[in-house]
């Protein structure tokens, strides 16, 4: 496939799910409460009808395609900036709650934040790095790479750290944690020297 195929593909990819995001955004909106499908599609008879089951349903229902559009809307966005980032798109979008009143994202990179900020206040661990792997509502997995102190316990450092950061991560952030994988290497003078300057 020629380079210009794929900018192709790439653009109408980012069409369809800018659309349907906009699609959930709009149906979210109309379950709310918030808009009228009338407001919406004032010269589009289709488009009303499509909405009026949201406008028109009960209050639990109403609750349900709420949440089920933000959802598919919080999905629709992820999948639109991995497309358009390319594959050098590290962030990925986190739900943490949705309900009648909105809904709640927290991104890879705030809870990379406080994973490593976590690890790092665990004894002899001097610098952490962090990887997160999940988008939506999935479960999280951390990769951790610290360094400790030339004298440093390993064992016990890389333990303390990934029993620190799983803690952490699902009391602060409320994401459900699936594992933490640890790394621990002695940092030697040079790199200690540079973190200490």
């Amino acid at each position: 496939m020629t380079s210009s195929n794929s900018g192709g593909l790439r653009l109408l990819g980012a069409v369809l799910l800018l659309a349907i995001g906009v699609a959930a955004a709009l149906s979210l909106l109309v379950a709310l409460g918030t808009l009228a499908p009338s407001q919406i599609f004032a010269e589009w008879e289709a488009g009303r009808v499509l909405l009026r089951h949201a406008a028109t349903s009960t209050p639990v229902d109403r609750v349900s395609i709420a949440g089920l559009s933000a959802a598919i809307g919080l999905f629709s966005l992820t999948w639109l900036v991995r497309l358009l980032g390319g594959a050098s798109t590290k962030a990925g979008v986190h739900l943490l709650a949705a309900d009648e009143q909105g809904f709640v994202v927290v991104d890879s990179r705030g809870i990379a934040a406080i994973a490593a900020q976590a690890a790092r206040s665990t004894k002899g661990v001097m610098n952490a790095k962090v990887k997160v792997s999940g988008v939506g509502t999935e479960p999280v997995r951390l990769k951790v790479d610290v360094g400790v102190h030339p004298g440093a316990n390993i064992k016990e450092a890389g333990e303390h750290t990934r029993s620190r950061v799983y803690e952490t991560v699902e009391k602060l952030v409320g994401v459900e944690v699936k594992d933490v994988s640890v790394s621990v290497h002695v940092m030697e003078a040079e790199e200690l020297s540079r973190l200490l300057a």
